[in-house]
């Protein structure tokens, strides 16, 4: 399970000797903190909820965590981590070397304020902004937004494909030259392993990010991408004005970002971690 209202089932469950597996891909209690719709006075009761759902789910025969922040919360001897790296395809592998491809700068998935929606159209319009490129947003985001985005001078630079496919937003990064991931400071956001990073990197897109600690571990590990202010549109367009005018630079990112993918960040390894789990802690489930 993983929705976490099904999580109060569980005791149930295991009163008749259901094996019970959760998917702890959130955190939870850090997720429902940061909700800015949520009123000082249900914020406290939501946080206590989440809490109560992190405390029936610890008692799950094992428990999947995405992040290694996330597997905190859980007893060690039942928690395995598994890493939501997105498979790797025969597409990405012929992809064109980044400098060869469109002059596009990419954002996919969910589209919103708090993911930084705001700061890259704005950048759009920065007189740094390389002339001749195009922002391609693709994924959900209210009509609200939208409207709002559309009265910014940055939006006549943007390419706006609304909701499209998984595999259709794939190749999207594969005619892009740059990745865009920036989301607004929050603890959710700060600990948090977003799998388009990661889709990016399979891509051969280097990544202009917020810098957070744990994905500057990333970055300055793989050497794939820049690490820049995330409330700061003229930094945004700075950064991608230097991948512009230094091709070579370019290149290079992107090749280490096609590296790390296949060498370590890719689904296949954390495949083998969830197997091995299933093994260890519910033998019947691996037969």
């Amino acid at each position: 399970m993983h929705d976490p209202e099904l999580v109060f089932a569980l005791p149930l469950l295991r009163a008749f000797g259901k094996t019970v597996i959760y998917d702890a891909h959130e955190d939870l209690p850090e997720q429902v903190g940061a909700k800015a719709y949520l009123s000082p006075f249900l914020r406290r009761p939501a946080q206590w909820l989440a809490h109560g759902i992190v405390g029936l789910a610890r008692h799950a025969d094992l428990v999947v965590a995405a992040t290694e922040t996330i597997a905190k919360r859980f007893p060690a001897d039942r928690t395995v981590i598994v890493h939501n790296y997105p498979p790797l395809r025969a597409e990405e592998a012929d992809a064109p070397v980044a400098s060869n491809r469109p002059r596009h700068v990419v954002y996919i998935g969910g589209i919103a304020s708090s993911r930084g929606a705001s700061v890259m159209v704005k950048a759009a319009s920065e007189p740094d902004f390389p002339a001749g490129w195009s922002l391609e947003l693709a994924g959900t985001a209210g009509d609200a937004l939208i409207a709002a985005l559309r009265t910014r001078a940055g939006w006549k630079r943007v390419n706006f494909h609304g909701q499209v496919p998984p595999d259709d937003a794939r190749d999207i990064l594969l005619s892009a030259r740059v990745g865009l991931l920036l989301f607004q400071d929050s603890k959710p956001h700060r600990d948090a392993l977003p799998t388009k990073m990661f889709e990016y990197f399979a891509a051969g897109v280097p990544v202009i990010a917020s810098d957070f600690p744990l994905w500057r571990t990333i970055i300055d590990r793989w050497q794939c991408g820049t690490l820049v202010d995330q409330t700061d549109e003229a930094a945004v367009a700075r950064a991608i004005r230097r991948y512009a005018e230094n091709p070579q630079l370019l290149d290079e990112h992107s090749r280490n970002a096609r590296t790390a993918a296949e060498q370590e960040l890719n689904w296949s390894t954390e495949a083998t971690a969830l197997t091995d789990a299933y093994a260890r802690f519910v033998p019947r489930l691996a037969e």
